[in-house]
């Protein structure tokens, strides 16, 4: 059997009534048992404009199963589909939603494909997640970041002044630009590679841990992954170019809520 975890998310009719369900049919699944179930807990819509719908209800399931990664991902997508999410009609990546399932992490497999990134690449700023995975598996690791979620947890609950974007240098080109063109706030700095860029945040004083700094969004290539566990690191392959400055907010948005 192997271990895995599975996020599990709802904001419209019955949340509860909908997680539940969902849990259940994780645990009826052919060679599939829920170990532990977290507690659902209400969270603040991250990115796009579903606020209107009210809160999430957010838990995380720590699951054994001899399922492939694939096999798993097209059950839960099956069990979506039964308590009434039509994927078509609900594509926003941040958008309301009957039922969301998303597998972050299974095993120390690395899987980058178009229809399935594991493991997640925005679990590890995401409070709602990291919160309920941690005292599920504590010792599980995250095998691109090469620490155990209870290590990177402490590392985000400690406060961070940045996070990382990891991607092509179109992406990290593509990031940038959007920034600084979309906010005053945000102005562009060269450093010693001619491929990466440091982008600051001028924000409220009275959130700065030092006067006169903010936080650093230092946008990398995917070489630099010896250096991604020293900060969240936002991966940008799953995503559209025309997605990716979106993506960063959210992610701004769940590291220092009310930014």
């Amino acid at each position: 059997m192997t271990p895995c975890l599975i996020a599990l998310g709802a904001n419209l009719n019955d949340r509860l009534a909908s997680l539940t369900a969902a849990a259940a049919a994780v645990d009826a699944l052919p060679r599939t048992r829920v170990l532990e179930t977290s507690n659902f807990v209400p969270s603040h819509p991250v990115g796009g404009d579903c606020a209107a719908d009210g809160e999430f209800l957010n838990g995380v399931a720590l699951v054994d199963t001899k399922l492939s990664p694939h096999q798993l991902m097209s059950e839960l997508h099956a069990i979506e589909g039964q308590l009434g999410r039509q994927r078509e009609l609900w594509q926003s990546r941040w958008g309301s939603r009957p039922i969301d399932l998303d597998l972050l992490l299974y095993a120390d497999e690395v899987i980058d494909q178009p229809l399935l990134r594991v493991p997640h690449p925005r679990m590890t700023f995401r409070p709602f997640v990291m919160e309920h995975a941690v005292k599920l598996a504590p010792t599980l690791r995250h095998p691109e970041l090469d620490a155990t979620l209870a290590e990177i947890e402490r590392q985000r609950t400690r406060g961070v002044d940045g996070v990382r974007v990891a991607g092509t240098p179109a992406a990290r080109a593509a990031v940038a630009e959007a920034l600084v063109g979309r906010s005053e706030r945000f102005s562009l700095d060269p450093v010693s590679s001619s491929h990466d860029c440091r982008v600051t945040l001028d924000w409220d004083p009275n959130h700065l841990t030092a006067p006169g700094e903010g936080p650093k969004l230092q946008i990398l290539a995917d070489t630099a992954a010896p250096l991604l566990p020293a900060t969240p690191t936002l991966w940008l392959c799953d995503a559209e170019a025309d997605e990716w400055h979106e993506e960063l907010f959210a992610t701004i948005e769940c590291l220092w809520p009310g930014l």
